[in-house]
């Protein structure tokens, strides 16, 4: 058996915002998605709930808080949503 220790390899980011920290950004679902998705395994229950998080008014700290995560996580989880095409990132404009 292979004791050797497996090692992750590190998130590349597909937006660059939260390559760069991008805490404040606020995800925003696309349309809907049934819960069937979940049962047929299509997406995961932790995907689900999160997608369901995501309504456009809720920063991804806020989301990292709500879901007990790290925000560094959070940020991977939300890169993964945004790269799968479920999820926006509104522009803010100052």
């Amino acid at each position: 058996m292979d004791k050797r220790k497996h090692k992750e390899k590190p998130h590349v980011f597909f937006n660059k915002e939260l390559e760069m920290g991008g805490t404040d950004l606020k995800p925003k679902a696309k349309g809907s998605i049934p819960q069937l998705a979940v049962l047929l395994g299509l997406l995961s229950p932790f995907y689900y709930d999160l997608y369901k998080k995501c309504d456009g008014n809720t920063t991804i700290n806020q989301l990292a808080e709500q879901m007990n995560i790290q925000i560094e996580e959070m940020r991977v989880y939300i890169d993964k949503l945004l790269k799968n095409g479920l999820i926006t990132l509104p522009i803010i404009k100052a």
